[in-house]
């Protein structure tokens, strides 16, 4: 059984990842509850010599900025399974263009512990 559904998005656009998560909230059905977290941007930077040959001092920089984003979903009925289903198959059909998602599923079973 599903307990716990995380949601990971990543952008290179602020704007991208706050669309993609209004879409995937407004498709979250009333009972269940969700948690939403924003992280800051992270950035990368990179140097590249122009010309390694002839120039050392010559040098351009490039950074890459991205946005992340995540949202969790927790069991809260019985009939979660149903709807889990009919979740998972509107989001499939969403068109989040410019996002990378990713999607981890938490189980319980039904063992003891010793």
């Amino acid at each position: 059984m599903v307990d716990c559904i995380q949601i990971s998005l990543k952008s290179f656009e602020s704007e991208l990842i706050q669309r993609a998560s209004s879409e995937i909230l407004e498709m979250i059905p009333s009972e269940w509850k969700y948690s939403q977290f924003s992280f800051p941007r992270k950035i990368k930077k990179f140097t590249v010599l122009r010309s390694p040959h002839i120039d050392k001092k010559s040098r351009e920089q490039f950074q890459i900025e991205y946005y992340k984003n995540i949202i969790k979903l927790k069991k809260e009925t019985n009939d979660f399974e149903e709807s889990f289903h009919l979740f998972l198959e509107n989001l499939k059909q969403s068109k989040l263009y410019g996002v990378q998602m990713k999607i981890e599923f938490n189980y319980s079973t039904f063992l003891h512990k010793k």
